[in-house]
């Protein structure tokens, strides 16, 4: 099965201002890969080396909202933090 995501599908995972405070992160994006529902990348954002981005999707299914899981190899990163930080 082959899984594509748009941005249409990103009001599932993340709410208006999440969405807009990420746009200036989009420049740093490098790298990115996707195998199935994973994506990953390498983001430089204000250290001097690029970290890696691991985000892993799971579609809804009937009544169950879609899942997000975030790994980011940054030593300031938690799950909680990925939306909110670059």
């Amino acid at each position: 099965m082959t899984l594509t995501y748009t941005a249409d599908d990103l009001p599932r995972w993340f709410d208006a201002p999440t969405r807009q405070r990420a746009e200036h992160c989009l420049a740093g994006v490098h790298q990115v890969e996707q195998d199935g529902a994973r994506i990953t990348a390498r983001v430089q954002g204000t250290a001097a080396h690029p970290y890696r981005v691991t985000i892993t999707l799971a579609p809804a299914t009937g009544s169950r909202p879609g899942a997000l899981r975030a790994e980011c190899t940054a030593r300031w990163a938690t799950t909680a933090s990925m939306p909110r930080r670059c």
